[in-house]
Order: structure tokens, then sequence, then C-alpha cells
């Protein structure tokens, strides 16, 4: 394992004093050169992360997820108090409820920028000046822009994410075998790998689904297992901005997502226009929802149809403009002072 030098007082102290408008950018090193050392215990990464910061001399950092934010603002008002510092919030604060989440979010309020995925999250934090923060949503890549699927789709309901307590495969798994009677041609297929496979096989067995709902574990090119289905299922407990059901959406698959906390999917959804919300963690209410787009077909190629439609929203251009003029405007606000 690499030696990490702890910084002594003397080189924190310069870093502190670095005025980044005058930094020789011929002395900078390149963002590939910038390794995060996983395998250090916490205190060395975070010496290791302080002297990053010192060689690398950003113009601004951007930091996401709890610990990071965390991480990057205490060295902030510790050593970097002349770097402006931007955090995004990328999942629902509210179910966060660990000394982490608390510290997360007193941290996050004193951050230069903040960005949000979602009006829902933005409120939570109350944040009263309305000029540093911005609610940014997801790009999709541009693969997923294309044509909706013309012809007899694939009897086939899917879904994608991780096996995890948050993405609730098992209210999935359940609502499906309400309906696999009415509808014995159909398969449920569910792409993904994580801690609850065998959970979810076993529930699947419980419900007698062996032979129509398939752990199909995790692809790479999931555009090519999903374009033509017939439906596409997100039944999660809470979710930022959720990529999946924004790449379905812009496929033109007919949706279904849970109406989730902190309202990712709510935002994207217009029900029963380019997509269905159904209740948190309600069978019966998913289930009866499954039933009308499969005996529908008129009501599935019209919020297919309009879903395709969200393409131009969240296309990677649009997406990076809107970041790249938040993180200008952020910088000449903080070196402007």
């Amino acid at each position: 394992m690499k030696n990490i030098e702890m910084p002594t007082l003397e080189e924190l102290q310069e870093m502190a004093a670095v005025d980044i408008r005058t930094v020789d950018r011929s002395t900078l090193v390149e963002l590939d050169d910038v390794e995060i050392h996983e395998e250090l215990p916490q205190a060395e990464r975070i010496a290791d992360y302080i002297k990053q910061i010192k060689n690398f001399k950003p113009d601004v950092i951007v930091s996401f997820l709890p610990k990071t934010i965390i991480i990057s603002m205490l060295c902030k008002i510790l050593f970097f108090r002349n770097i402006p510092v931007i955090v995004g919030e990328r999942a629902n604060p509210v179910a966060r409820k660990n000394i982490i989440g608390k510290l997360n979010d007193i941290l996050f309020k004193k951050a230069d920028g903040c960005v949000f995925q979602t009006s829902d999250a933005k409120k939570y934090y109350n944040i009263i000046d309305e000029s540093k923060q911005i609610i940014l949503k997801n790009p999709v890549s541009s693969e997923f822009d294309v044509e909706p699927f013309k012809g007899e789709r694939k009897k086939v309901i899917v879904t994608a994410g991780r096996l995890s307590e948050q993405k609730n495969h098992e209210l999935l798994i359940e609502a499906f075998s309400k309906v696999k009677d009415k509808f014995p041609e159909y398969k449920l297929v569910i792409y993904g790998d994580g801690p609850l496979k065998d959970k979810l096989q076993n529930k699947i067995e419980a419900v007698g689904g062996e032979n129509n709902i398939i752990l199909a574990g995790r692809v790479n090119q999931i555009i090519d297992k999903i374009y033509d289905a017939s439906l596409f299922v997100l039944s999660s407990n809470f979710e930022g901005m959720p990529n999946a059901l924004l790449e379905a959406m812009s496929l033109g698959l007919p949706c279904i997502s849970t109406d989730c906390p902190v309202g990712g999917p709510r935002e994207i959804i217009v029900n029963n226009e380019n997509g269905v919300l159904v209740k948190l963690n309600n069978a019966d209410d998913m289930a009866n929802a499954i039933d009308k787009i499969l005996s529908d077909r008129e009501f599935a190629e019209k919020i297919g149809n309009n879903a395709n439609k969200i393409y131009n929203q969240f296309s990677v251009e649009n997406v990076c403009n809107k970041w790249e003029a938040f993180v200008t405007k952020i910088m000449k606000k903080f070196y402007n002072k």
C-alpha cells in the first residue's frame, strides 16, 4: 500500500494562503493524474485528499454524496477558504437519520453553491439565498435519443436497478404476481445485481413465479434489452432523479413509477399523460396500473409517445450547459467579493 505522508502545519497554512486567481496554470496536474485511494484508512485518505487539492489547485470543488461533502466542507472551512465549493444532493435527505446525515445537513448549507435534483430536496434544506442554489436533473445519454419502437412489442415487463432495499423489487414481484394469471404470456425481467438477490429469488418462488419472473443480472447495454419491451416499472421506496426511469421514458416505453418521497418521478411524470404514478409500497395500486397498460394498447401508446418527448429536456448538452452556467455564476460571485 502506498505510504501517504500527512501534511505539515506549514503546508496547511500555505494551502490556506493560496490565491487561486494568481496560480501559474503551467504547474497544474491533469485531472487523470489525481487518484482517490479507497484502500487507505479514513484519516490518511483525508490527508491524501488535502495534498491532492494543494497540488491540483482547482478553481472550484464540486462534491456529491454525504461523506465527501462533509470532508470537502470541513477542508474548506479549515484549509481552503479561498476555493469555492459546490455541493449536490442526489438522493432523499429525509431518509438519512444518522450522524452522517445530520452533519451533512449542517455543512451542506455552508457551501458556496448547492445543486438539487428535485424541488422537494431544495425545500428540505430551506436555504434562504436563492442565488446560490439551482435544480439540475440528470442528463440522458445520446444513445437514448431514438424514435419509439414501432410494431408489436415483446410481452415483457422490465425494470433495472441495484437489488437493494431502496429499489423495493419485492413490491414489483408482488404486484406482477397479482396479474400474471390474467397475462400468462408476459414475463417480468429484473436487470441488476445486489445483496438482495437470494431474498428476491425466494420471493419469486413464494408467489409461484419461477416460470415468468427472471432475475437477469447486470447488463452493459440496457438499451438493447428494454427498447422493445411492453412496460418499464420503477418500484423504489425513494429516489433522487432516477436515471433508469429517464432512460426508459426517453426510449418511449410506457412507464409506471412509485410516487417516491422527494419527488424525482413526480417531477417528470404527468400522471396518465406520459406515465403512471402509483402509491408507495402499494402492490394493488401497482398491479392495477400494470393491468391497465397491458389491457389498453391505445393508452400504452399514448403515454409512451409522450414520454419520448422528455429527452430534449435532459440531453447531455442541455444539462451540461446549465451546469456550466451555474458553476461560472458561483465562481464569479465568489472571486468578485
